[in-house]
């Protein structure tokens, strides 16, 4: 099952993917702020995608396979 963690650049989120790390749990990530979605994937080992909520069609192909 495929998971998408969306907003996770802050420090909640920081916590939320070790936690995820220690559990063997590999979502992907995702945010508006592409240097730092990339960080923490490349940091976690982790698939990420970069993309706003306000554009309805692109936040449905983003979440199409979710």
């Amino acid at each position: 099952m495929k998971t998408l963690f969306y907003g996770i650049t802050g420090y909640t989120g920081e916590l939320i993917l070790e936690e995820a790390q220690r559990k063997q749990f590999k979502p992907i990530i995702a945010g508006r702020n592409e240097a730092k979605v990339k960080a923490l994937a490349e940091r976690f080992d982790l698939p990420y995608r970069v993309f706003d909520l306000e554009n309805d069609d692109i936040l449905n192909q983003q979440l199409s396979d979710i």
